[in-house]
Parts: structure tokens; C-alpha cells; sequence
């Protein structure tokens, strides 16, 4: 709900001022998964004999967590920090290893009672209590005896019976306990050529979650449960410094109960755990007199005081500093208390501008931009530059990823003073003897217990702050000592080291919009440049490549000598062609880092700059390479070719790794032109996004036509065989400054694009403005390919129209390949010279010229100040195309004049977002996503809420700026009726009749009756859901990734079989001469991996035009026949992908993309999945309700017999996993 926000303590915070607008949500779909619940899940509830629970890091705050952790000591949770999941698959991973061969002597007398199917009561009791007497109580109920449990065979049981049934068994099963583990260890070290009791698979997951050590064959968890000490896991880790020179430690105490905070410490430390006495504060306020705002004003004040002190003097010595704060709770308060005092209104600015120093200069992340806040008249400070490694260390993570200590769920300060403090620094005796009383009183909880005593004075509050402060070094120090035991190579463990220290300053921004804006791009960057690090560090923990590629060198092709340097060609054969990377695709650009296929490897590649030489085309201190050619032909033998200059010896036959570094040419372009945008007086981009429904309106009378032109102009629409809806925008734009055409899947967005262009300037033949020479129409996108379509549809238009010497066409390029007819093609760089000298285009005449937003940066730049601007700009595509890079192309346009044409369908795939960013109010513009729907607003100049999509009933109100096309070229009648729920119902189909044409609509010649029904032509959507054939096995109790992988070869297995009864059935002739068409769309690279494999001779024949891809790669595309691929039954999976695998926009995509049929493959679990986090978040929702609406509109459209079976088809596959 806008306005309201949950504390992460409790509570919910209310707004200030107004009143708060209800949001609504679909709950109709919801009926079925509540029918769900109580008929079937209920049951399973009631009936369970035991509820299943697992002791770790979320039972911290439970008001029980004592007693638990008694009853869970020895327990699994003895390897702390330990997720459910992680729980339960060294629970199965114990009992099919140990447990098992003790238990294969009862399964005879399970089996006989699973055989029996009609016993009466006295039976089943007689029976039941056999069972008990030979089973033990750390076994399980054979599932087979479940359905057993009735009265009667004619009497289906209901809730109330199981209970009272199940409710007598009393079993209790006892948890695996670690020891039993322990027992197990040794399996784990069988070689892989051996015979294992367990697969390959689940022998690494164990590994992983155990943190194996494969030289010494231990597990530090299990060493720390013998020794009762810590252990050092060394997993290599970015979260803890190599080496600093100084530490600088804060904490704080929070009152829940006001959230504000009522104590703090801060003390720097040497980088040998001196305290530096200039350096140590520590400040309280009273409970029970000083608690209230001027309080929190005062002590926070003095916090950033002292700690802008601190930070200068880190400055001044240039220190490789790190700060250290223990817990992420007291990060929180930190950050919110800076946060608070910016936004209290009587607060000096020199104190607020103090605290929003150090509030950057402390934290890297997206509410930071709260900071700024929504007022479009308040100026904004943002940070100057970002950061290459986090600044702050929340101690709490080291330790948890890195230090195996012997006690159930998670460290308490105890755990840590008594098994890792005191063994490690046990000379220390005198610091030891200091400490050791007072670790009771200085957890958080236990200075908030004296904070609220009557006795409690603010010297005792400093004085327990200071201790933890000594507390939190000396663990710093036992950290150290634990790393340095462990190895010698402490590099190879802690794998970063802090720069010089640099008190960063902070920039001002007029506009608070382009703050922001400045911002959000630069911490977008920050994040891509992260999470392209971390594949290589994840590689390193794990010890197997999972997100670069393992290549073996097979030979050297070419060698190109140039003034410096030799470039050759290497060709390499990819080793892990079923590993989910990326889409490869050849490129000039050297965005490949080559390292041996080792841990020092990888370290290299870790190591590597990616920032320093993110737009850097040479001079790199490792192998970076570009990929010149890929070989696709055969998806398991990948043939690969790379080019550069190779830093080192290659060794053919060797195998290596190659790594995507991370590449920005461009952040710095957007940057640079929002700071420019701020110091204009006036700005084209500033007006739209303040208010684009005023600015599409201010045309001024010596900028239109004159009425008797426009009527002429008007009647040459038909001329260009305009639709309705096409000519209803075409006369609209005539008297804008802004329009927006949202065009629908099919609805012809860029023919009409190019129809209105060729007509508006052969109609109008509009002559330059001001110091141009030619009228000049810009066009742009998110993509080339975009721009090239688009320009090469104008082309056509104008040839068939015979408008070719109307206006020329011009493209900005790279590199002169790929010509498009008629087109002139140009590098922006040389393109005005060019235009100035009339070596392109006929003086006097209308001009249209193509480029990405980044080409139109290159031409303001060399145009400089003789250019008055572009008299048309047309974003196609707008709602991929950010609101930040786009400032490029508005800017471009002719600031007395210009008029703005942006095409796209917000609800189809946006831009690429990073991350989550704060949410504003109605009247704040969608800076943080599309230019499209940054610039859709209603009528009161509120945003447009694409989520109003998928309320039932709804209006839709676009604005005055924003028209629909409203035809369907694409799909049939029935397709189109499905998606008159989503555009509305004046979304017509112009091709109603349309079918898959096969010789014979019935199919008889396939035998599968299932294949039939899929393919029959008389339905236009058909859902198969495919689920298990379990034969008596539980695959809810199978190693994490077993199912997943099982499932992905089923879903492929049976992809295969439609597709080759789709293009082995005859055809009647086709008149069009046109080859049937068969998209199949997967969300995942490997689920597009595994099906590809299995249809080799499609692929790679041309009579069969068949393609295989991600949504991503699909948007703008159609074909005669779609299969959607959305197999997913490990609710795990489900859940950790929700986000992903249930996005609106996605599915919209995936199903749009059909003439004649889609064919969805999904799962019981997809439609009715059990968690409910999945309707937690609003995004994740609104993806179950799209798809629930497929499913209840293929139900209602095929609810006659004859029909049932073609909509809905049930699919059962294998389930021996």
C-alpha cells in the first residue's frame, strides 16, 4: 500500500500526511488454491504425526529459542546457520547411507502390509502395532501404508477421522543426529570411479553444504563438534579484509519501542587491535528524561561529529581503513538514524549536510535515495562516485560463512567468547580477565535489559558500549588468528583489500529528478559490476566452474600482426556445454578473460580490475579476448574461436576458463549529461518528466499547419492503407508535442511508425527550422536491431510509395556490414560534417536518421552549438529504453519545436533493472524504469500503474498523451479473445480465421491420442501440465537439484515429441508458399539446452523454420505454433525463482508470441504453488494471476466434453528419480 511501510522490528509505520489509496488484488484465483487447502492440504496437516522443524538463525527472536536449542543440541542444527533445506538433505543424505542398511530387514513387513488392500479395523491395529514393535523411531511410515488408514473401503476418510486415526500411531521421529553424520563422512571421500551409495550430484551438494575439505577429508563443522573449538572453514571470502591499517568499530542500541537509537561507541583501532584513546567516544541519553526528539537530534549529532572527525583523519593518513559493525541489526539502526535526521525538518542544514556525508561515505544501497526524498522543488545531494568494495563489514556474516563453531542454530556472543576468543587468544591474559565478566551485559539485549532499569545511569550505558566495542576487535584479532593458522596464503582466503581511505564529498544537484536519476545509474552500474565478479568468486567456494565456461585449447588458426602486438585466433572446444551461461554471441568487443583452469586461476580472474579497465580496449594485465565464431551446430560439442593477444603461453589440449569481465562505455556518457541537464537554465527532458502531459500540449500557432494542408495531408492516409486506429494517431500527432502509440503484441507498432513517417514528410514536405538545413526526424531504441527494422521498414514504405526522393535515410554504425537498401549508413562521429558539407542528403529536404541513444550523445557533441536540433525524435520500443539513458535522445531534440513520438507496450519485457528501488508517491514520475511509462500519465498527471492491468472491470486511463493501436495483425480470433482481458475489447483481430494447416484437422495419423489433442487445430490454447508417475517413491524427500534435473530432460523429452509430429504432419498447400513456423520459449538457457539437443535435425534443416530461445530473445517475433516451457515441480526452485518465473510481463511475451496456437507446459506446482511467499510480493502475485487466467480461461472456453480433453491435457512422466 503506498504510504505504509512494515518496520523490520515490528509495526507499521503510517503516513504522515493525506489519506492512504487502497490497492486491490485479483482474489477470484484464489478461490481455487483455498479449495485446495481445505481439501486436500488440511487434510495432510491434520493427519501428519508429527510437524517437522529445524533450529537455525530465524528462531533468534523466539521467545522459546532457550528451550529449543536445548532439544536441538547433537541435532542436525549443530552445523549452525543452517537453511530447511540444507537441514533435510543431510537428513536424506544420512539415512540413505547408514540408516539404510539397518533398515532393508523391515522393509519386508512394510511391503506385506502396503500389499494388503482390504483389512478391517482389528487388522490394521494388529498390523500397525507389528510395525511399531520392529521399527525404530528415527524411521519412517512407509508412504504406502498411508492410504490404509480408513475405516472402511467404501467410506473416503475425512479430516476429522485421520486425525483421530493418525493421532494413535503416536510416531515420533527422531532428528539425524550429527554424529550419525560423522558416521557417514567417510563415503564422501570414495572416488568417482567407485561404486557410491550415493550419485554424483548429491556427493557435491553434501560436500558443499558440509564444506568438505577434499585434501584433508574432514569437515569443520564435524572437527569443531570433536574439539569443541572453532575451525576456520576457509571458504575464500570478499566479506572480511585481507589487511588494513587501521579498524574503526561503532555500535549502537535501538529503543524498539520509538526506534530511535539511545546509545552509541565508535573507537578506532590500530591494525594490531591498539586503541587509539584520541579516537574513542561513546555517547547515551536517559530513558526516563531524555527520551524524546531533541535527544535523538543531540546524540545523533554528536555521532556524526565525531565520526566525520574520525573519517578525516583516515583521509589525511591515506589509511587502508575498514569500519566494522558486529551485528546487521545495528547496521540498520545506523543507517535509519542517519536517514531520520535528513529528514527532520528542523534540523540545521550544516548537521543534515554532515550526516548525508557520512551516510554515503558509510552504505551502498538503494535507500540511500530516501535520503533525497519525492519533492521535485527540494534540491538533492547524491554520492560523487561509488565505491569498487563495501566500505562497512557487518561481522556477523564472516563468521557465519567462515568460522564452524560446536552449537545448535547460530552464534550467541557466548558461543563466540568461549570456543573461538578464548582458545585463540589465550595468551592474552590480561585481556581475557577483563572481559570475561562482563560478556553477559554487553549483547545488545542485555544493555536494552539495564537501559530500562530504574537503576540505569549513562556511564554504565558508555561504559558496556566501549566493552563491546573491545569485544568486536578482539574477535577481529581471533579471526585474523584463525586465517593465518590455516594457511599461509592469506590471499587465497580473504581475497580483498581496502584502498587508501578517501572521505568522500557528495554532489548537489538543483533538480531533484536528475539526482536521483544520477544515482540509480550509477549504483545499476555498481550492482552489474558485482554480480560479474561474483561468478568468479562463486566458482572459487564451490571448487567446480558454474557460471563461466571450461574451454580446451584445440588449436591456433590465424595470426594478425599489427604495430604492437600479434592477434591470433584460438579455437576451442566448450567442456561444460549444459552449464546455464549466458547466450554466447560473436562480438568485436574483448569482453572474455582467459585463466588456467585452476584455483590460482580463478584468483587471477578475481583479482582482475574490471573497473579500471571497464572501457578500455587494450593494455589489459591478463588474457582478454573477444569471440570472433561459434559453433552451434551440435549443443553437446560446442566449438568456440577467440581473438586477441594472449598474455601467456597456451598449452593445446590444456583446459582453461573464461570469464565475462565487466564492460561500460557508456555509464559515464549518461552521467555526465544529467550534470550538464542541471546546470541549463532550461531543459526539454526536465519539462516531460515534471509534466509531459503540459508539454505535449504546448504546441505554439507557428509551429502547425496551416488547416487546409492538414486536411490534404489527412486524405492521402488511405493512400498508405492506414487502419482506423492508425489514422485516428496520425491526425492526433499532428497537433502534439508528445504521443505516446501503445501497440499491443501484432498490433503493427513499427509499420505504422514507418507508414506515419513516410507519409508525414511526403504529405507536409516540412522545411528546415532555424540554422538546420535539412528537417530532420531522429529515430532510436533500445537495440540495433530495433533501429535497423524500423529504418528498413521506412525504406520499403518509401519505395513502394515511390517517395524515395521525398527524404533521404541515413544509419549510425560501427562498422559498414549489414547494409540495409536505400539506407546511408555513417559513424556518428563524422555524420553532422557530413549533413554540413551535403554529402549526405539533398539540401533543403527532410532527413531521417537512425542511432542508438549513444550515437545521438556523439552527434551533440560534434554538432556542439550550430545545431538547433531534431524537429522529430521517435523512440521505438520505448518501454525497454530507461528514463536516464533517454535524457540523451530528448535532448537532442529542437527545444522551441521538437516533437516526441515513443512507441513500445509496458507489458511486454522493460528495461534490465538491477535492483529494487523506493517507491514514491502518485505524483512522482517512474523515474527508475521505461521512458515509456515514465511519460504515460493520467489526465491529473498521476502516474499510469501498469498493475491496474489485471484488476477486473478496469478502465483503462492512458492519458492525454497516449493512444492504443488497437488491431491485431498477429493472432486468431480465439488468441486475441484471450488477450481482449488484457488491452481491452476493441483489441480486434484482423485475421480471426487463422489455423495450424495440416492435411487433416483429426491428426489420425499420429498415435499418441495426447500428441493429437496438443496439436489439434481446434483449439487455440492448450494447456498440458505434467506431473509425476511416482510408482510408490516420494520425490518431496530427493536430494535438492535431483528432481530439477530429472524434470528438465522429461520437459525436453516431450517438447520432442510435439515438435516432430508437428513437422512430420502433411500440410495443405499453402498459397503464401509459407514454411510452418514453431517457436519454442523457455525461461532458463538450460531448459533451451536440453530441448535443443533433442532436435538437431530440425535445426539444422531449412525446410523447418524452427527456433529455440529465452522470452528475452523472443520479444518481437512470431510464428504459426508456440510452445511455452514452464516445467518447474521442486517448490523449492519455485519459490528461490518466483520472482523470475512468475513476472507478468514475461509470461505476456512467452504467450503473445503465437498466430495460431500456444501450447503451455507447466506444472500442478506452477498453478497452485504451496508457499505463500510467492503472494508476498506484488510483482510475483500479479505472475500467478496471468497465469491463472490462462488456466480459467481455457477451462471456461473448453468446458464442453467434446472440448475438455483438447484444453487441458494431464501428462504423466516417469518420477523414478
Amino acid at each position: 500500500m503506498p504510504g505504509i511501510s512494515v518496520s523490520k522490528i515490528g509495526g507499521i509505520y503510517l503516513p504522515k500526511k493525506g489519506g492512504v489509496e487502497l490497492q486491490t488484488f485479483r482474489t477470484d484465483f484464489l478461490l481455487s488454491k483455498v479449495e485446495k487447502f481445505l481439501s486436500i492440504d488440511l487434510r495432510d496437516i491434520a493427519s501428519a504425526s508429527e510437524v517437522s522443524w529445524h533450529y537455525n538463525s530465524r528462531c533468534k527472536t523466539c521467545e522459546f529459542v532457550d528451550d529449543c536449542r536445548i532439544d536441538a543440541k547433537d541435532s542436525m542444527a549443530m552445523i549452525p546457520y543452517l537453511s530447511t533445506d540444507n537441514a533435510n538433505d543431510l537428513r536424506l543424505f544420512v539415512k540413505n547411507t547408514w540408516i539404510k542398511e539397518k533398515k532393508n530387514k523391515k522393509d519386508a513387513e512394510i511391503e506385506h502390509l502396503a500389499n494388503l488392500f482390504t483389512v478391517d479395523d482389528n487388522e490394521l491395529s494388529e498390523h500397525v502395532n507389528k510395525l511399531m514393535t520392529i521399527t525404530p523411531n528415527n524411521y519412517l511410515i512407509n508412504p504406502k501404508l498411508l492410504p490404509l488408514i480408513k475405516h472402511d473401503n467404501n467410506h473416503e476418510t475425512d479430516i476429522e477421522d485421520l486425525a483421530n486415526d493418525f493421532s494413535k500411531l503416536s510416531v515420533k521421529i527422531d532428528d539425524v543426529k550429527i554424529k550419525d553424520l560423522a558416521d557417514c563422512i567417510d563415503i564422501l571421500s570414495i572416488d568417482d570411479d567407485e561404486k557410491a551409495m550415493v550419485n554424483d550430484t548429491t556427493n557435491r551438494r553434501i560436500k558443499q553444504i558440509i564444506k568438505y575439505d577434499k585434501d584433508r577429508k574432514k569437515s569443520p563443522y564435524i572437527d569443531a563438534y570433536v574439539t569443541e573449538k572453532a575451525q576456520f572453514i576457509g571458504t575464500p571470502t570478499a566479506t572480511f579484509p585481507q589487511q588494513t591499517d587501521h579498524n574503526l568499530i561503532i555500535t549502537m542500541s535501538l529503543d524498539p519501542f520509538v526506534l530511535l537509537p539511545f546509545a552509541w561507541s565508535m573507537c578506532l583501532y590500530t591494525n594490531d587491535g591498539q586503541v587509539m584513546k584520541k579516537f574513542q567516544f561513546a555517547e547515551s541519553i536517559s530513558k526516563y528524561k531524555d527520551e524524546n526528539q531533541s535527544a535523538f537530534v543531540s546524540l545523533m549529532d554528536k555521532f556524526v561529529t565525531r565520526l566525520t572527525k574520525i573519517f578525516e583523519y583516515l583521509s589525511y593518513k591515506k589509511s587502508r581503513a575498514c569500519i566494522f559493525v558486529y551485528s546487521e541489526q545495528e547496521k540498520f539502526t545506523i543507517q535509519e538514524s542517519l536517514l531520520k535526521i535528513i529528514r527532520l525538518d528542523d534540523v540545521s542544514e550544516a548537521i543534515q549536510h554532515m550526516t548525508t556525508r557520512c551516510l554515503y561515505n558509510l552504505f551502498e544501497d538503494c535507500s540511500l535515495l530516501l535520503a533525497v526524498g519525492g519533492d521535485i522543488d527540494n534540491s538533492s545531494e547524491i554520492p560523487g562516485q561509488w565505491r569498487e568494495f563495501p566500505r562497512l563489514v557487518c561481522l556477523e556474516q564472516p563468521l557465519s560463512e567462515n568460522v564452524a563453531i560446536c552449537v545448535p542454530g547460530f552464534y550467541r556472543f557466548i558461543d563466540i567468547w568461549e570456543q573461538m576468543v578464548k582458545p585463540v587468544l589465550e595468551d592474552n591474559k590480561e585481556l581475557l580477565t577483563a572481559l570475561e565478566p562482563e560478556i553477559s551485559k554487553i549483547d545488545l539485549e542485555d544493555i536494552y535489559a539495564i537501559w530500562i532499569s530504574e537503576n540505569a545511569n549513562e556511564d554504565d550505558i558508555n561504559k558496556y558500549h566501549l566493552l563491546r566495542a573491545v569485544f568486536v576487535n578482539v574477535v577481529i584479532q581471533a579471526f585474523y588468528a584463525l586465517v593465518k593458522k590455516s594457511t599461509d596464503d592469506i590471499s587465497s582466503k580473504l581475497l580483498f583489500s581496502p584502498p587508501a581511505f578517501v572521505f568522500s564529498e557528495i554532489r548537489s544537484f538543483i533538480n531533484n529528478y536528475l539526482g536521483k536519476l544520477y544515482f540509480f545509474k550509477q549504483f545499476e552500474a555498481a550492482i552489474t559490476y558485482y554480480r560479474t565478479k561474483s561468478v568468479r568468486h562463486k566458482d572459487l567456494v564451490l571448487g567446480e566452474i558454474k557460471s563461466g565456461l571450461r574451454v580446451k585449447a584445440d588449436r591456433f588458426l590465424k595470426k594478425e600482426e599489427k604495430e604492437k602486438s600479434s592477434t591470433w585466433i584460438l579455437q576451442c572446444i566448450i567442456l561444460n556445454c549444459d552449464n546455464e551461461f549466458h547466450a554466447l554471441e560473436p562480438s568485436s568487443i574483448k569482453e572474455f578473460i582467459l585463466v588456467d583452469d585452476t584455483a590460482e586461476g580463478i584468483l587471477e580472474a578475481i583479482r582482475f580490475s574490471d573497473m579500471d579497465y571497464k572501457d578500455k580496449v587494450f593494455g589489459y594485465p591478463l588474457t582478454v579476448l573477444s569471440l570472433s565464431s561459434i559453433d552451434n551446430t551440435d549443443p553437446t560439442h560446442r566449438v568456440i574461436q577467440l581473438k586477441g593477444t594472449f598474455k601467456k603461453n597456451i598449452n593445446i589440449g590444456a583446459t582453461y576458463r573464461l570469464y565475462k569481465r565487466y564492460i561500460d562505455f557508456n555509464t559515464d556518457k549518461v552521467l555526465k549529461m544529467l550534470i550538464e541537464i542541471d546546470e541549463q537554465p532550461s531543459s526539454i527532458f526536465i519539462d516531460l518528466l515534471s509534466d509531459p502531459n503540459k508539454w505535449g500540449s504546448s504546441l505554439s500557432d507557428g509551429h502547425t499547419y496551416p488547416e487546409e494542408l492538414k486536411d490534404t495531408a489527412l486524405e492521402l492516409r488511405d493512400s498508405f492503407s492506414m487502419s482506423p486506429s492508425q489514422k485516428e494517431i496520425a491526425a492526433v500527432i499532428l497537433d502534439k508535442r508528445l504521443q505516446i502509440v501503445w501497440g499491443p503484441p501484432g498490433s503493427g507498432k513499427t509499420h505504422f511508425l514507418a507508414l506515419f513517417v513516410t507519409w508525414y514528410l511526403s504529405a507536409f514536405k516540412p522545411k528546415p527550422t532555424e540554422n538546420n538545413k535539412h528537417f530532420m526526424i531522429g529515430v532510436t531504441a533500445f537495440t540495433r536491431s530495433a533501429i535497423d527494422n524500423l529504418l528498413e521498414r521506412i525504406a520499403t514504405v518509401q519505395k513502394e510509395g515511390n517517395k524515395a526522393s521525398d527524404f533521404t535515410i541515413a544509419r549510425m554504425v560501427k562498422e559498414f556490414k549489414n547494409p540495409i537498401d536505400n539506407v546511408n549508413d555513417c559513424k556518428a562521429e563524422a555524420l553532422p560534417k557530413k549533413i554540413l558539407d551535403a554529402k549526405l542528403g539533398t539540401p533543403g529536404k527532410p532527413i531521417v536518421i537512425g542511432g542508438t541513444v549513444w550515437d545521438w550523445y556523439k552527434i551533440r557533441k560534434e554538432w556542439n552549438g550550430s545545431w538547433a536540433g531534431c524537429n522529430i525524435m521517435i523512440i521505438d520500443e520505448g518501454s525497454q529504453l530507461l528514463v536516464s539513458d533517454a535524457s540523451i535522445a530528448l535532448e537532442c531534440l529542437n527545444p522551441n519545436s521538437g516533437r516526441l513520438i515513443v512507441a513500445g507496450d509496458h507489458m511486454q519485457l522493460g528495461p534490465i533493472i538491477q535492483n529494487t528501488y523506493p517507491i514514491y508517491g502518485d505524483n512522482h514520475p517512474l523515474i527508475f524504469g521505461s521512458i515509456q511509462q515514465c511519460l504515460m500519465r493520467r489526465e491529473d498527471g498521476s502516474i499510469f500503474n501498469e498493475s491496474s492491468f489485471l484488476e477486473k472491470g478496469q478502465k483503462h486511463d492512458f492519458g492525454p498523451c497516449t493512444l492504443q493501436l488497437r488491431d491485431n495483425w498477429r493472432m486468431n480470433g480465439e488468441l486475441n479473445n484471450f488477450f481482449q482481458q488484457i488491452y481491452g475489447d476493441d483489441y480486434i483481430s484482423k485475421q480471426p480465421d487463422l489455423k495450424l494447416n495440416f492435411e487433416d484437422d483429426k491428426l489420425l495419423h499420429i498415435d499418441n491420442p495426447d500428441i493429437r489433442n496438443i496439436l489439434s487445430p481446434e483449439t487455440a490454447i492448450t494447456l498440458v501440465k505434467l506431473s509425476l508417475q511416482n510408482n510408490g517413491q516420494d520425490n518431496s524427500q530427493s536430494i535438492s537439484g535431483l528432481l530439477s534435473e530429472k524434470v528438465l530432460h522429461a520437459e525436453a523429452d516431450v517438447v520432442a515429441k510435439i515438435v516432430t509430429s508437428y513437422f512430420d504432419s502433411l500440410r495443405k498447400p499453402d498459397l503464401q508458399h509459407r514454411k510452418p513456423s514453431l517457436f519454442i520459449v523457455t525461461p532458463h538457457h538450460r531448459q533451451r539446452q536440453a530441448v535443443q539437443s533433442r532436435l538437431n535435425e530440425y535445426l539444422s534443416n531449412p525446410k523447418y523454420n524452427l527456433k529455440i530461445n529465452t522470452v528475452e530473445k523472443m520479444q518481437g517475433q512470431e510464428a504459426d505454433l508456440v510452445i511455452a516451457c514452464f516445467v518447474f515441480l521442486d517448490q523449492n526452485e519455485i519459490v528461490r525463482e518466483s520472482d523470475f518465473l512468475f513476472d507478468r510481463n514475461r509470461w505476456n511475451v512467452a504467450i503473445s508470441r503465437a498466430r495460431c496456437k500456444i501450447v503451455l507446459l507447466t506444472t500442478y506446482e506452477m498453478l497452485y504453488p504451496k508457499s505463500m511467499d510467492i503472494f508476498f510480493q506484488k510483482k510475483s502475485s500479479e505472475g500467478w494471476v496471468y497465469l491463472s487466467m490462462i488456466e480459467s480461461w481455457v477451462k471456461k472456453r473448453y468446458k464442453r466434453k467434446d472440448k475438455k480433453k483438447l484444453g487441458i491435457i494431464e501428462w504423466k512422466i516417469d518420477g523414478n528419480l
